[in-house]
C-alpha cells in the first residue's frame, strides 16, 4: 500500500502537468487564432484603404474633378443665386434685356428641393434663342418649363418680348459618409459618361469676396 502511494504520488503530478500544458496549448491556439483573424481583417482594410487612395487619385488626375463642377450641378443650398448669375451672363453674351427677375419658394420633394426662376426677356427671336439654349450648356442644372411670349406695344418692331420659367435642383449632401473598410465602388461606363458631361458645362461666376476697406485720414481743408 505504501508503495502504491509512492507510485501515484508523480503519476498524479505527471498529470497534472500534462493537463496544465493542454490547458496552456488550448489557449495559446486560440490566442493564435485570434491574432490571425486580426491580421486577415486589418489586410482586407489596408487594400481597401489602398484601392480607394488609387481610384480618389486617379479621379483627381482627370480634368473633369479639378473644378468641382460636380457640385455647382446640383448645389447643396438654393441653387436661385447661381441661377440668377447665369441667366445675366448669358443674356449679356446674347444681347438679351432682361426687364424682371422673380423667385418663387422652393419645393421640397424628399432629399431633392426644385427652385423655381421667372424672368422677363426682350430681344430679337434669334438672339433669344441662342439665349435659351445657352443655358442648358451651364451649372446649376437649368430647365425651361414654360415660355410665354408677351405682344403688346411690340408691333412693327423686330423684338420679342418673353417670359420664361426656370427649374433648378438643389440637395444637401450625405451626412455619412462610407466607412474606410468598404470598398468603393467604381462608375460604369453610363455615369462616367454623364460625369464628362457635366464637367463640359461652365459653371457660375461667384464674386470673390471683398476685404474691408482701411478708413482713409481726410486732409482739413481749413487747416491749411
Amino acid at each position: 500500500m505504501e508503495d502504491l502511494k509512492i507510485v501515484s504520488l508523480p503519476l498524479f503530478a505527471l498529470l497534472g502537468v500534462l493537463l496544465f500544458v493542454g490547458i496552456m496549448a488550448s489557449t495559446l491556439f486560440n490566442k493564435v487564432n485570434e491574432v490571425r483573424d486580426r491580421l486577415q481583417k486589418i489586410t482586407i482594410d489596408n487594400n481597401t484603404l489602398k484601392q480607394k487612395i488609387e481610384i480618389l487619385q486617379q479621379k483627381n488626375e482627370e480634368s473633369f474633378t479639378s473644378d468641382n463642377k460636380l457640385t455647382w450641378a446640383l448645389p447643396e443650398k438654393s441653387s436661385s443665386v447661381y441661377v440668377i448669375s447665369q441667366i445675366k451672363k448669358k443674356a449679356a453674351d446674347n444681347l438679351i434685356i432682361i426687364s424682371e427677375i422673380t423667385i418663387s419658394e422652393p419645393r421640397i420633394q424628399g432629399e431633392l428641393s426644385q427652385s423655381t426662376v421667372t424672368t422677363k426677356i426682350e430681344g430679337k427671336l434669334d438672339s433669344i434663342f441662342a439665349f435659351l439654349e445657352s443655358l442648358y450648356e451651364v451649372t446649376p442644372l437649368i430647365k425651361v418649363n414654360n415660355i410665354q411670349t408677351e405682344e403688346e406695344d411690340m408691333a412693327g418692331s423686330d423684338l420679342v418680348r418673353m417670359s420664361v420659367e426656370l427649374t433648378s435642383y438643389y440637395s444637401p449632401y450625405p451626412i455619412n459618409i462610407p466607412a474606410l473598410s468598404q470598398p468603393l465602388n467604381s462608375l460604369s461606363a453610363q455615369e462616367e459618361e454623364v460625369v464628362r458631361d457635366i464637367s463640359n458645362l461652365e459653371s457660375p461666376i461667384i464674386p470673390q469676396k471683398l476685404d474691408p476697406q482701411t478708413p482713409i485720414e481726410r486732409v482739413d481743408p481749413f487747416s491749411l
